[in-house]
C-alpha cells in the first residue's frame, strides 16, 4: 500500500492537552449557590425563615415551585447601597460559593446533577475522557457575589410560573455592568491567581471559556490586564453566546413590560 494511503497512528492525547488548561467562566445562573438563613420576616407562610446550616439555594429545583419560588427570588434579590455603589445580600441570607477553582460548581447547576441543571458537564466529560483532570488543568470559576446575574436570568423565564418572580425584579438590583465595575473585584483576583497558578503547575497558558454574559464578565477582566501578562498566561479565548454586541433582555431586568411590539429591534 502506498504510504499516503496508510492510516496514520492516533495521537493518545488531543493536541491541546499537550498546550494548555482550561478554564471555564458561567454565564447568568450557571453558578451553584448555597445559602444559610437567619430571617425576621418572608414574602410568605410557607418560607423558611432560619436554617442551621447551608443548603442548596440556586439550583434547588424544588424551590422554583409554585409559591416557594417566591421564597427564592425573595431569598436572591439584592439590596443596593447607593453610598457604596454596592449590593448586599437580602437581610438574612448568607451566601456561599463551591470553591473556587472546581469545575464541579459550574458543570451541574443542581449538586445532585440532574440531568435538567447540566451546564459545563458534557464539555467537562469530554475533556476528562481525553486525559484533563479536575484541578489540574480543568477548572471552573463560579461568580462571586452572583446575585444581580441571577437576576437577570429570572427575568427571560417565560410563562405563568415565573410572573410573580417577574414582579419581583424591581428590588433585584440588577445592572450588569454596574456589578462587574463594582462588584467583582474579589472574583478577578481569585481569576487572576488560578491562571497564573494554573501555569505555574502546568508550565502553558490557559484556554478560557466563556458563556453568555461570562463573555462580559471576562472581556471586562482582560481588558484591566497588561498585554504581557496576557501574553504569558491566556493562551486563547472561546466566547459562547456573547452578547457583545448588547443584550436586550437585560432591559427586562430594570423594566419588566413587554418589547414585543418593537418590531425593528434584533434580539442577538
Amino acid at each position: 500500500m502506498h504510504d499516503d494511503f496508510q492510516e496514520k497512528p492516533k495521537p493518545t492525547k488531543p493536541f491541546l492537552f499537550n498546550i494548555i488548561s482550561f478554564i471555564t467562566v458561567p454565564g447568568d445562573g450557571g453558578s451553584q449557590l448555597m445559602a444559610k438563613l437567619n430571617k425576621t420576616t418572608a414574602v410568605h407562610f410557607l418560607c423558611t425563615y432560619t436554617t442551621d446550616y447551608y443548603f442548596t439555594l440556586w439550583l434547588n429545583l424544588e424551590l422554583l415551585a409554585p409559591y416557594f419560588i417566591d421564597c427564592t427570588v425573595d431569598n436572591l434579590r439584592l439590596v443596593y447601597n447607593p453610598a457604596s455603589k454596592k449590593t448586599s445580600n437580602s437581610p438574612g441570607v448568607k451566601t456561599a460559593l463551591p470553591q473556587f477553582g472546581d469545575p464541579d460548581g459550574v458543570e451541574f447547576l443542581d449538586p445532585s446533577e440532574i440531568f435538567v441543571s447540566s451546564y459545563y458537564a458534557p464539555l467537562g466529560e469530554a475533556l476528562r475522557a481525553a486525559g484533563y483532570e479536575n484541578n489540574k488543568n480543568l477548572f471552573g470559576t463560579a461568580m462571586t457575589s452572583e446575585g444581580s446575574s441571577y437576576c437577570n436570568w429570572i427575568s427571560t423565564l417565560k410563562g405563568p410560573t415565573f410572573t410573580l418572580m417577574r414582579l419581583h425584579l424591581s428590588t433585584c438590583g440588577c445592572s450588569f455592568r454596574h456589578h462587574v465595575m463594582y462588584e467583582m473585584q474579589e472574583y478577578f483576583t481569585n481569576l487572576t491567581k488560578l491562571i497564573e497558578s494554573s501555569y505555574a503547575q502546568n508550565g502553558k497558558p490557559a484556554l478560557v471559556v466563556a458563556h453568555s454574559l461570562g463573555n462580559m464578565v471576562f472581556t471586562y477582566f482582560l481588558s484591566t490586564m497588561s498585554q504581557n501578562w496576557k501574553d504569558k498566561y491566556v493562551a486563547g479565548y472561546v466566547a459562547v453566546a456573547a452578547p457583545l454586541g448588547a443584550l436586550l433582555s437585560s432591559l427586562d431586568s430594570m423594566y419588566p413590560v413587554s418589547w414585543s411590539h418593537l418590531t425593528n429591534v434584533i434580539y442577538i
